[in-house]
């Protein structure tokens, strides 16, 4: 009866997930506003009184698409926070590393434009998106701040490494047959040197200090 009841709970989730994975490959191939809920359906294999049992409507699959993404990057910069580092350098590393590691997924990347062009027009995936965002900027601010170093530039610098790295991950997601390593790994040394101006920027505001 324990095993029962436990495949009982996780089931909606399961079929969640399954429901949400065919939505992204609907919405990469023919974009949101071209995707019917009978087409996530089909993909997904369910009926599609099924599928408006978990969402009511599109609305609510890109939502759930956005807070799975989410997670995701909450959870992967936990793990890069939680590790041992011995200098706030080696802590930007951990989580400039997150980053490369994003930048090189063509399919999340095709899907983030998507998402991007709908949270223009859509309050509630904005909202979500910048709610998410906002929590990853405290995670890594907290964690920053218990190293002792002065957050403003380190700050600074990461957001322009994230800007860098988003460009490169669509450009490779909009270039066909292009080895993205030496891409990757150029933009990899410009991060780095972006961070160890900022991070050089710290200890000089510190000495005028």
């Amino acid at each position: 009866m324990i095993e029962t009841r436990s495949k009982r709970v996780e089931a909606p989730e399961v079929r969640r997930s399954q429901i949400l994975e065919a939505a992204k490959a609907c919405f990469r191939e023919s974009g949101f506003a071209a995707t019917k809920m009978s087409d996530i359906a089909h993909r997904a294999g369910v009926s599609v009184g099924l599928l408006y049992r978990y969402f009511e409507c599109k609305g609510d699959v890109i939502l759930g698409i956005v807070d799975q993404d989410m997670t995701r990057q909450i959870d992967d910069l936990k793990a890069a926070l939680d590790a041992p580092v011995d200098a706030p350098a080696d802590l930007v590393e951990a989580v400039i590393r997150t980053f490369e590691q994003r930048a090189i997924d063509r399919e999340r990347t095709s899907l983030m434009l998507e998402i991007t062009a709908e949270s223009m027009r859509n309050p509630k995936v904005r909202a979500l998106a910048a709610e998410g965002q906002q929590t990853l900027r405290k995670l890594f601010y907290a964690r920053l701040v218990a190293t002792g170093v002065s957050v403003d530039e380190v700050m600074v610098g990461l957001q322009v490494i994230a800007a860098l790295l988003t460009g490169v991950s669509i450009q490779l997601c909009q270039t066909e047959g292009v080895d993205p390593a030496p891409v990757m790994a150029l933009a990899g040394r410009t991060s780095r040197q972006i961070m160890a101006s900022s991070l050089a920027g710290n200890r000089s505001s510190d000495t005028q200090g």
